[in-house]
Parts: structure tokens; C-alpha cells; sequence
């Protein structure tokens, strides 16, 4: 999927590694080839016309900076995974609440990131083919069926 058919213009999405060695994550230009790191499986889309800021977490162990995908508005982009001809499906997932810590309590995100969402979902939906339930195939699945390739079982 072009990136920039998820927002109205391509300054506003961000394409962001799951892995940063600063605070400030970079935005990604292309996908990384497969296996070729630690953010090439697990990918967040940020749409900066959203008014919250990403909330960032140190992992002193591993020398890295993470997203906190649950308190930030952002949604999670987990690529399919081909092992010999049987694709792993991918996903798009995000949290519409987060925890206002203070409080204690569940709290709705702003409701244009869940509009936003929707947006992703019905582009999918439209785009793709149906496979299952919540799973849809484009056409580099249809050329690996074509080959002789499966779907994983769920």
C-alpha cells in the first residue's frame, strides 16, 4: 500500500520503526528487507496531524528506545511472514484507549485516531482480497497460491 493514500498529504504520516537508538524515532522511506533487523517485522504509522505525541520508553538493556504502542496514537503494522511457500499472515492493530496514570483510569484517544484507523481497515477491506475472517490477501499472496503456496492455519 502507497503510504501516502493514509493521510491527506505524505508530510503528515510517519512510518517508524518499532526500535530507536535515540527518543527522536526516524521516519522510515521504504520497508527494510525482511530479517534484516531488529524493525524490520513490527512497523508503526503515526499520522502527525493527530495532536498527541508518541510516548517513547527507554529499554536500558538493549541500548534502544520503544513506542509505548498502548498509551500512543499509533497503529501497528506486523508485516506476513513467508517461511518456504506457507505465508504467516500480518496485521494492523491499535489501542483506542490509554491509561491515564494519574487517575487510574481507562481513557478514549482522541476519536480522529480511531477514525483515522477506520480509514487504514476500509482501504484494506476495499483493496484486498477476503481470505478469512479479518484476513485479507493482495497480490503477492496470489502469485505464492499460484505457485503452489498456503496460508498458515490459524
Amino acid at each position: 500500500m502507497p503510504f501516502s493514500n493514509l493521510s491527506e498529504g505524505q508530510e503528515t504520516l510517519a512510518v517508524l520503526p518499532s526500535t530507536s537508538p535515540t527518543k527522536e524515532f526516524q521516519p522510515v522511506d521504504v520497508l527494510p528487507h525482511p530479517f534484516s533487523g531488529n524493525s524490520w517485522f513490527s512497523l508503526y504509522l503515526h499520522n502527525r496531524d493527530i495532536l498527541a505525541s508518541l510516548v517513547v520508553e527507554h529499554v536500558p538493556q538493549r541500548k534502544y528506545y520503544v513506542i509505548n504502542k498502548l498509551d500512543s496514537p499509533v497503529v501497528e503494522f506486523s508485516r506476513s511472514i513467508l517461511e518456504g511457500r506457507v505465508m504467516h499472515p500480518g496485521r494492523i492493530w491499535a489501542q483506542f484507549e490509554f491509561l491515564d496514570k494519574n487517575r487510574m483510569i481507562m481513557l478514549p484517544k482522541e476519536p480522529s485516531f480511531k477514525s483515522w484507523y477506520e480509514m487504514i481497515a476500509r482501504w484494506l477491506r476495499k483493496n484486498f482480497e477476503r481470505v478469512r475472517e479479518g484476513q485479507y490477501k493482495g497480490p503477492g499472496f496470489q502469485r505464492l497460491i499460484r505457485q503452489g503456496g498456503t496460508l498458515a492455519e490459524m
